[in-house]
Parts: structure tokens; sequence; C-alpha cells
């Protein structure tokens, strides 16, 4: 039996496509997965630069993170980044992320004078005179996998979090790294002295959305300055 040449054409033509689409598949497969998990980790940094926000918002508002019920109130904001124990808003000291919050002053002769009683006035006499140095600091969630990247206080914190003006005045080892000693220098931030600014810093890991081992999410890091 002859078949129309019409007849012919379209049979050559519905398997053309088919081997076509059989080609252009795979490639839209990991394109469509690519673009999920780059959406996907978009998704989750808007949200981690949020959280970091209201926790710096919180802090220069003199609301208490280092209390439990302040800490909840943040970490419900973080639902979905893995930092709360499962079923509450309690912080996950093994979870998935973390939120450093710290208190960073440059000690000038206001300091000086509050670390050290009857301070002669020279900057020798006082350590730290014109260095950066870590005032306070509260940890919330999995902070035994992710520190901060302007160092750790040394001295023994108190309640809040925060470190005695003895310590912020005279001990080394409190001081913050990363900032400028000039205005035209580089760095975190440039303060002049007796001035403070409150960092904060947030810590994810997002690696449940690596479908693709050539398309991976990575960890999101962010630091906040208010």
């Amino acid at each position: 039996m002859k078949y129309p040449i019409h007849q012919l054409r379209k049979r050559n033509q519905g398997g053309n496509t088919i081997v076509e689409l059989a080609l252009v598949t795979p490639f839209l497969m990991f394109l469509l997965t690519g673009s999920f998990t780059v959406g996907m980790s978009l998704n989750r940094s808007i949200q981690a630069s949020n959280v970091l926000r209201n926790a710096n918002v919180l802090m220069s508002r003199k609301v208490d993170l280092s209390k439990a019920e302040n800490q909840r109130m943040l970490i419900r904001s973080a639902s979905g980044l893995g930092m709360n124990v499962t079923g509450t808003f309690t912080p996950n000291p093994t979870g998935k992320g973390a939120l450093v919050l710290s208190k960073v002053i440059r000690v000038g002769p206001v300091q000086c004078s509050l670390g050290i009683p009857g301070w002669s006035g020279s900057p020798a006499t006082c350590p730290n005179f014109g260095q950066y140095v870590i005032a306070q600091r509260i940890g919330i969630a999995n902070t035994s996998r992710w520190g901060s990247s302007i160092g750790n206080p040394s001295s023994t914190l108190a309640s809040d979090g925060s470190v005695s003006d003895a310590d912020i005045a005279n001990v080394s080892t409190n001081r913050a790294t990363g900032f400028p000693t000039l205005p035209t220098g580089t760095g975190i931030v440039y303060m002049d002295n007796d001035t403070f600014a409150y960092i904060g810093e947030i810590f994810a890991d997002v690696s449940e959305l690596n479908f693709l081992p050539y398309v991976s999410a990575p960890e999101i890091k962010m630091m906040n300055i208010s």
C-alpha cells in the first residue's frame, strides 16, 4: 500500500519532533533544577537578611537578646532556616544556622576613664586606647559551628553578654579585627573614639538545595551594621 507524500512527510516530522524532545529534555531538566536551586537560595538569603536586620534593630533599641523569650521572638522570624528546635521557636544549638551579635566600641578617653579609675589621661596608660573592642557578644543557635569574623572576646561575659568597662579598656584580647584605623582606610566601618556600632552576623546551611553536583547552594553568610 502506498501512502500519499504529504502523509509520509507528517510521519517523518513527528519522528523528528520526538527525537529532538528526547535530546533536549535532559538539558531542560538541568536548567530547571538549577533555576530552582538559585531561586530558593535567593529566597533564603532574603529571609536571612530580614532576620539579621530585625536582630540589629532590637539590639539598637536596647532589647536584651540574651534572654530566652527575646531569642524565641527573633527565631520565629527565621522559620525555614533551621535555627529552631523542631516544633518550637527555641534556638537549636546543633541546628542549621546561627546568629552572632556584637557591640563594638572604639576606645577613647571616656571609655578609658570608665575602665581605669583615676586614669591619667595619657593614651599610653590605657592599653586599648584607639582600638576597636568587642563590648558585648550574644550567640544564638549553632554558634559551635560558626564563629564571628571579627573575633571573640576573651573576658568572662556578664549575663547579658557584656564585657566589663575595665576589660574593654585594658584587655587586648578583646579587640575586634577588620576595622579601619583611618577614615580613608578599608574595613568594616570607621568609627571615632568613644563611638560604637552593633555588628550582626548570620550563618545558614542551605545544603538541602543541592540537587545537582554542578549547582551547589553555598552557606549563607551575612553581616549587618547599625
